[in-house]
């Protein structure tokens, strides 16, 4: 026999109020510069759907979702007077408190109160983070650049409240963190070989990341979960070219080599995990895209730019889910898109 799927009307009138302050003070010394930098989230989401209350077993307006989150950030800065050597230091502060219910799922019981209640989840953390980055000019208009950082990511509200219809709210989600370690070359020249301008960036990078946030299907829907651990090998490059003061090219390409590195499903190593050292899925390895621009003022009439483009990406195939399976239907294959814009 099949089985049978059961469909749910809903009618969804959620609302969200959201507040958000940036705050940034800049003080120069000399060749030494300090910024303090703020930025404070604070979100309420109410959720209402008359049609979904006797199914769901609770009315979810009763049930709104909050979160606050604040980053403070200080950092300093040394140029040489030269500006030939460069360093810079950043410490950061996070701060995140959550309140998460989910109220798109049927009612779970609560053992403790015996009473009918949609999951939630309840957090209040600070974490810490800090970066450090050299770079040093080898050759005039070329620099190269090291740099070692521990970083933290807030949850952003709509990876923990959901969309209300295709997302569900993630009543587990943590913060991102990871170590970060990434070696560059840029290179930025005027009038070399006959070019007006070349600019050319080169970075090969390693993150090895814990609680790494994705979005994965969950029954007909879809969620943002944590990965235990991941690792990420990549390498990226970026070249932009003024051929003459009004043409302008572009090409950028992208490697990235992205793997579960959770060995054990939990932290009593009694079961192995199924897809450990296994690629990221929905996430692709390999894309990179290329254009060409051509630009002039006062075509038209004084004090405007015209534009006529062409642009052309290209992402290279990868999985919709973990490598479990050699079918076809599991696999995204190559996509290759053009574009072209006359804009006044």
């Amino acid at each position: 026999m099949g089985r049978q799927r059961i469909i749910f009307f809903n009618e969804s009138h959620d609302r969200q109020f959201e507040l958000r302050n940036k705050f940034n003070l800049k003080y120069t010394l000399g060749r030494h510069t300090f910024n303090l930098n703020d930025q404070f989230v604070f979100s309420d989401y109410r959720p209402k759907d008359d049609r979904m209350n006797e199914y769901l077993g609770f009315d979810p307006s009763s049930f709104p979702s909050k979160m606050t989150s604040n980053n403070i950030g200080l950092s300093y800065l040394f140029a040489s007077s030269n500006n030939r050597f460069q360093n810079s230091l950043t410490i950061s502060i996070y701060y995140l408190k959550s309140k998460i219910y989910r109220t798109s799922d049927a009612l779970s019981k609560d053992k403790t109160e015996s009473v009918f209640a949609p999951q939630q989840t309840n957090v209040n953390k600070t974490y810490y983070g800090f970066s450090e980055g050299l770079s040093y000019e080898l050759w005039k208009g070329v620099r190269g650049k090291i740099s070692f950082s521990h970083n933290v990511r807030i949850p952003d509200t709509g990876e923990l409240f959901g969309n209300g219809m295709s997302i569900k709210p993630s009543v587990n989600l943590q913060p991102e963190v990871g170590d970060n370690l990434n070696i560059g070359v840029i290179m930025d020249k005027r009038n070399l070989l006959g070019l007006t301008r070349v600019q050319w960036e080169t970075n090969f990078y390693y993150m090895y990341m814990k609680n790494m946030i994705r979005l994965f299907p969950a029954d007909i829907r879809s969620i943002y979960i944590n990965l235990g651990k991941t690792s990420t090998l990549g390498f990226d490059t970026d070249l932009k070219v003024d051929i003459t003061p009004n043409v302008y090219a572009y090409f950028n390409l992208t490697l990235q080599d992205i793997r579960d590195r959770q060995k054990w499903l939990n932290d009593e190593k009694g079961s192995d995990n199924p897809t450990y050292d296994k690629h990221v899925p929905n996430i692709p390895s390999f894309y990179y895209n290329y254009g060409m621009e051509y630009h002039v003022e006062g075509l038209l009439g004084k004090k405007e730019l015209s534009r006529v483009y062409v642009d052309v990406s290209h992402v290279g195939e990868f999985d919709w889910g973990w490598q479990m399976s050699t079918l076809l239907d599991q696999r995204k294959e190559m996509d290759h898109s053009f574009q072209r814009c006359v804009l006044p």
